[in-house]
């Protein structure tokens, strides 16, 4: 009897033991399965949202929410898409405003255009050869194609301020704190008043703290203008102007006004300051790029504005440079909910427009 005890219990001293390490290792290896759970069913929300950017069903930053969207062991929650878009160096945009972009008149010609605020556009006849884009809200009158969009960059001269002053003081067409009036003289010559100096036709007149006025009827050379600290106004008609340097006609940290009739006026115009209004009526053409970082305004009877992209789509001009995707999802296990995210980045290379993942992880605590 003495024996049989002694077995038995060098039996339960093997056993017990074994059974232990057995069930701990299933307790430890627990944690272990539910992650892998969790990170397949991250796995897939990441792969469905990369598949909606991918057949371009989702081309905006959103937030989608689902409320029976079950899958694997879980469900997904909703899903943000984060758009990071830029416009193209070579193209920019035809018009351009950071506030708003207003159009009243009759018979206005107009190409393509953006808006980070209100886009605003009324009147008879008025027609656009490609799209108008918007960030806040649309007011358009007629057939024009609107797309509400995420906010752009504005765009930029193909020369920096710093280089366009250096052209200029050394081409002695430099004039600091004095405002100018330019007229039309003889030889191909520009009188500057105010300091009363010729310069050549084809010259960048830079002014600093200064305004820039052009008030002679049929004035017509080939100019780039630029005013810090102050304006540039335009008023009379049958005026002729074209850029000088890399189709820059107008710089102003101000405002630039143009008032007038039969007007032809050609190259890339930028106000930085409140409004670039442009008025003008039958026989008025302007061809190039209007860019305002507040207001941009055009008014007028027989207007045409020709794009320097020839009115393509707004779409053409933007290139998707980042998308971060931001997945929710959630499992229940032993009667509680548990909720996860996840996260995946798609970029642009350079010299290339398809996205390509960069950063994946699908699962990760929500705290």
């Amino acid at each position: 009897m003495g024996k049989l005890v002694i077995i038995m219990l060098v039996l339960l001293a093997v056993i017990v033991p074994t059974v232990i390490l057995r069930v701990q290792s299933r307790v430890e290896k627990t944690p272990d399965m539910l992650y892998e759970n969790y990170r397949d069913l991250g796995s897939y929300a990441l792969q469905y949202a990369i598949k909606k950017v991918n057949t371009n069903e989702i081309t905006n930053s959103i937030v989608v929410d689902y409320s029976e969207f079950e899958v694997l062991d879980g469900s997904i929650n909703s899903i943000e898409y984060i758009f990071t878009t830029q416009a193209k160096a070579d193209e920019g945009y035809d018009m351009f405003a950071g506030k708003l972009l207003e159009v009243n008149g009759s018979d206005i010609k107009l190409p393509s255009g953006h808006c980070n605020g209100d886009l605003k556009i009324g009147g008879e006849n008025i027609t656009a050869s490609g799209t108008f884009s918007y960030c806040g809200s649309a007011d358009v009158e007629g057939t024009i194609v609107t797309e509400k969009i995420s906010t752009q960059p504005e765009p930029s001269l193909p020369k920096t301020l710093t280089e366009l002053k250096d052209m200029a003081v050394s081409a002695g067409t430099y004039f600091d704190g004095t405002d100018v009036k330019l007229w039309t003289q003889s030889d191909n010559q520009i009188r500057v008043e105010g300091p009363d100096k010729d310069i050549p036709d084809g010259s960048i007149i830079y002014v600093e703290n200064g305004k820039i006025e052009i008030s002679e009827y049929g004035f017509n050379r080939t100019v780039t203008l630029v005013s810090t600290g102050s304006e540039i106004e335009v008023n009379n008609d049958n005026i002729t102007l074209n850029p000088a340097v890399e189709g820059i006609l107008m710089y102003s940290s101000g405002d630039v006004e143009i008032n007038g009739n039969d007007f032809t006026i050609n190259g890339i115009i930028q106000a930085k300051g409140d409004k670039l209004t442009l008025n003008g009526n039958a026989g008025s053409v302007f061809e190039g790029q209007l860019w305002a970082s507040n207001l941009l305004k055009i008014n007028g009877n027989g207007v045409q504005i020709i794009g320097k992209s020839g009115g393509g789509e707004a779409g053409d001009k933007v290139v998707v440079t980042q998308v971060e995707i931001i997945s929710n999802f959630s499992m229940n296990v032993q009667d509680q909910t548990f909720t996860h995210t996840g996260s995946a980045v798609l970029k642009t290379p350079k010299e290339s427009t398809e996205l390509k993942i960069t950063y994946w992880n699908p699962c990760h605590p929500q705290h």
